[in-house]
């Protein structure tokens, strides 16, 4: 079984939203319904040979972007949950989605990056899955604070 991480683009490009989820459900079919922990990431994709150059010559000034959000068990590194959209979005828009789909495998905790903290998904966490929640929280005041040494230096 391929690392979560090296699933390649062609791999959601050959195969339909529905086919893939059939696949995942499949494998999923004999895997343990407990999970300890899940984590939450997503990453975006651009195709490599749409640089710069070709962007100018279409008129674009932006490349396709794919974002991929995956929801996996840390133990045995299935995917319990995916998610693909195009262009920018925000990891935020998938996660609550993923938490009330990945609650039938009764999770303890959810990991997930700074990305993800909001009140919202923490009380998703918290009360809907009762789990908790180790999301690393944003730190606005660490944000300023270089903003203001960016601006006066």
């Amino acid at each position: 079984m391929p690392h979560y991480t090296t699933i390649p683009k062609k791999f959601f490009e050959r195969l339909s939203d529905t086919q893939i989820r059939y696949l995942n459900g499949f494998i999923l079919l004999d895997y343990p319904k407990k999970s300890e922990l899940i984590a939450l990431d997503g990453t975006g994709h651009t195709s490599d040979y749409a640089d710069k150059y070709y962007a100018q010559i279409r008129a674009k000034k932006r490349k396709g972007y794919t974002k991929n959000h995956i929801a996996i068990n840390v133990d045995t590194r299935m995917i319990l949950n995916y998610g693909v959209s195009k262009g920018p979005k925000h990891d935020t828009q998938f996660a609550l989605a993923a938490i009330r789909q990945t609650k039938k495998y009764q999770p303890h905790y959810f990991l997930a990056d700074r990305a993800y903290d909001s009140e919202e998904i923490r009380k998703c966490i918290n009360e809907e899955t009762l789990a908790f929640d180790q999301i690393l929280k944003k730190d606005f005041y660490k944000a300023k604070k270089i903003k203001k040494e960016k601006e006066n230096s």
